[in-house]
């Protein structure tokens, strides 16, 4: 786990193999879940809202990643709640890991 801080170093890497492209850099707001988490689903609405605050910010892209979740599960999370934050699945942790060890939020 990475100290408060620190630059992760294949972040742009671990981003480009999810599919997301920091490409012109940016600056990141990654926010970690798991659609059964109850603090986590308390937590979406609060920054769904800071992300549309932000909109126009072209230079900031906010991100959720579904620790241990499939794509497929977090397709119907975001249709169901109507979440317009891109979200992207990390079922290994890999990403996930780089930031904490156990615990979510």
């Amino acid at each position: 786990m990475l100290p408060v801080g620190s630059n992760v170093p294949e972040i742009d890497t671990l981003l480009a193999e999810l599919g997301v492209r920091m490409d012109p850099p940016k600056i990141g707001v990654l926010n970690v879940l798991a659609s059964w988490c109850g603090p986590c689903l308390a937590e979406m609405p609060h920054l769904q809202e800071f992300a549309e605050k932000y909109v126009d910010h072209k230079e900031i892209l906010f991100l959720v990643v579904g620790r241990e979740e499939s794509q497929e599960t977090l397709d119907a999370f975001v249709s169901k709640n109507g979440y317009r934050i891109p979200f992207i699945a990390d079922p290994e942790r890999r990403l996930y890991f780089e930031f904490a060890k156990e615990s979510i939020p």
